[in-house]
């Protein structure tokens, strides 16, 4: 965990439990501070605009990061990259893409299920049915595979006119110091569940 991430960490957290949601993740590269919220039973495209509301005061307030940067706050969505011991344990049982470092001794890339995690060891399972160990420190990138089980109906095929897979919406909000942020919202859940992608950025 990088300083600025820590210091993201610390100013998160409150805000967080005010809001009773929890910090999945928080990332920071490349002049983009990426602030990955959730909560049981899924998160909505609401709590993550007010988390991003209380979080941009809060950096107003504090300034703890120097320099230009830009605030996003979002679902982890539904494939999303396990990076922490916490991420691996709520992941076991799921399908996910492995790359592994040049270094490593395993296969670069290759998609298994995630049998079982005991830090700071993931085991694998592939595709082959052969059960892999690989060290954390070993593992370049492993992110979760979402599994389409839904079979089609038999000749039903995408109609004229028919909605479209995702859908944006934008709006603009001005914040203490007048940032611009954007709400979107990708193929919105049912009963404001969380959406396999639901963001608010803010540009400071």
């Amino acid at each position: 965990m990088t300083p600025t991430e820590q210091t993201m960490r610390e100013l998160v957290a409150p805000i967080a439990r005010e809001l009773d949601l929890q910090i999945y993740d928080i990332e920071a590269a490349g002049g983009v501070v990426r602030v990955l919220l959730d909560k049981v039973g899924g998160i909505d495209m609401g709590s993550i605009t007010d988390a991003t509301k209380r979080i941009s005061r809060a950096l107003d307030s504090s300034d703890p990061i120097s320099g230009s940067y830009t605030l996003e706050v979002s679902s982890p969505g539904i494939e999303r990259t396990l990076r922490v011991a916490t991420h691996y344990e709520g992941a076991i049982g799921q399908r996910v893409k492995v790359k592994t470092k040049p270094d490593s001794g395993f296969d670069r890339r290759f998609g298994a299920v995630l049998e079982s995690f005991q830090d700071p060891v993931a085991t694998f399972r592939t595709d082959a049915g052969e059960a892999v160990e690989i060290p954390l420190g070993q593992i370049e990138r492993v992110r979760t595979e979402f599994v389409d089980t839904a079979a089609p109906k038999p000749g039903k095929g995408p109609g004229k006119g028919s909605k479209s897979k995702s859908q944006q919406t934008k709006t603009t909000q001005g914040t203490a110091d007048d940032h611009e942020t954007t709400d979107r919202a990708s193929a919105p859940g049912e009963s404001g569940k969380s959406s396999p992608d639901t963001r608010s950025e803010t540009k400071s």
